[in-house]
């Protein structure tokens, strides 16, 4: 018994001697996450970032299969080729004997081969097509995985910028609610000591129970919303989360609009893919003997050119609008600073106030949460503006 007790205490000891980082490392992922480490987590874990690979891993797969079946079908055309080959010296051969029952014979063998290869050179034809799709749809399914990938990074942006916006509303919301507990205390021992009307305490109790009401909502969307990001980065929905702030850059340059344009156009997978479509219904165009087929087709061509022309349209104006937006919350967040300094002056001022007696501890108080309003609206323009900004990097990687 003394030893099993000196056992259990020794390994006490050594659990308390653990690093902090121990206690990480044995978790599936930290409690406190900085907003790489949820990028990083979320390229690791999301099932939808999944879903693309494994449908570029199945194109891939289709992709090797169109190939050996081509293969294949070479094969069993160059084998007819050789058996013909091989019929044709025994036909001459037997003619040159004067054997014409065994030329007969290879004769009628020979337009069999004939038969059977122009039925196998219409199979290559045909697994060759397959082949050329199969290449086609891989391309397009590593491009969506790619695509995906980068949307995914600002995915975890948006939901994280977003939480950090709401937990700091969240504290403003809890801090003007104890400001309102005190203006009902005051409202109410002043109905008693007959200064102030029950309506006064009325409409005060009235405008707490609306706060308390927009806590507890905002309280349950930041749960939805960190559920939901615990979700992609591949924890439990309930497990918990503390996201680390940031210091987002005041000023973005912005990027010349014909520039952005190009660089969008580049990387923009709708264009080449309608444009590498033109090109293949060309080719089949070159190549068609039919007339009524050879109209098809010119329609075909003439639908994807106007598709593509649409899509060059819309993408000029999907950059367009992201440059207007970005000017427009770089504006917005110069504003929210601007409103911040002030707020922030006005608070330190109305410290100096408070200790020399000339305003009350509520005035300082209602001084106080403005400041903490106005630094919670300069934080929130300010990851809009960084949104706005990876949503112009974005469009420049053909992501829209």
């Amino acid at each position: 018994m003394q030893k099993t007790l000196i056992i259990l205490l020794s390994l006490l000891f050594v659990l308390q001697g653990l690093p902090a980082s121990a206690a990480t490392d044995a978790g599936s992922t930290p409690t406190v996450l900085t907003l790489e480490q949820a990028r990083a987590l979320a390229l690791a874990n999301s099932r939808e970032l999944q879903k693309y690979e494994t449908a570029a891993d199945r194109a891939k797969y289709q992709k090797q299969q169109t190939a050996d079946q081509t293969d294949d079908a070479y094969d069993r055309y160059n084998s007819l080729s050789n058996q013909y080959s091989s019929l044709s010296e025994q036909y001459d051969q037997l003619l040159a004997d004067g054997d014409t029952a065994g030329a007969a014979a290879i004769k009628a063998k020979l337009e069999q081969i004939e038969e059977a290869m122009e039925t196998q050179y219409d199979k290559i034809a045909a697994a060759s097509g397959d082949e050329e799709d199969a290449a086609d749809n891989y391309e397009d399914a590593m491009q969506e995985a790619a695509k995906y990938r980068k949307k995914l990074a600002y995915l975890v942006e948006e939901l994280y910028t977003t939480i950090l916006s709401q937990e700091a509303a969240l504290a403003a919301l809890e801090k003007e609610c104890y400001l309102k507990q005190q203006l009902l205390m005051q409202a109410r021992q002043k109905l008693v000591l007959g200064s102030s009307t029950q309506l006064a305490a009325d409409q005060a109790a009235a405008e707490l129970i609306d706060l308390q009401k927009s806590i507890s909502e905002q309280a349950g969307q930041i749960k939805i919303n960190k559920g939901m990001l615990n979700d992609m980065i591949g924890r439990n929905f309930s497990d918990e989360l503390t996201l680390t702030p940031f210091e987002v850059p005041g000023t973005f340059e912005l990027p010349a609009e014909d520039m952005l344009l190009s660089d969008a156009a580049q990387s923009y997978d709708r264009l080449w893919q309608l444009a590498r479509d033109i090109n293949n219904l060309e080719d089949d165009l070159d190549e068609a003997e039919d007339y009524y087929r050879s109209l098809l087709l010119r329609q075909d061509i003439k639908t994807k050119e106007l598709e593509l022309a649409d899509a060059k349209v819309n993408l000029a104006k999907t950059v367009n609008s992201l440059l207007a937006q970005m000017q427009a919350r770089q504006q917005a967040y110069q504003l929210a600073v601007a409103n911040f300094v002030t707020a922030q002056n006005t608070y330190r001022w109305d410290q100096k106030k408070y200790e020399l007696g000339q305003i009350s501890k509520m005035t300082l108080q209602a001084s106080e949460l403005n400041f903490l309003k106005t630094k919670n609206k300069k934080e929130a323009a300010g990851y809009d503006l960084y949104l706005a900004r990876r949503s112009l990097e974005l469009a420049q990687a053909g992501v829209l």
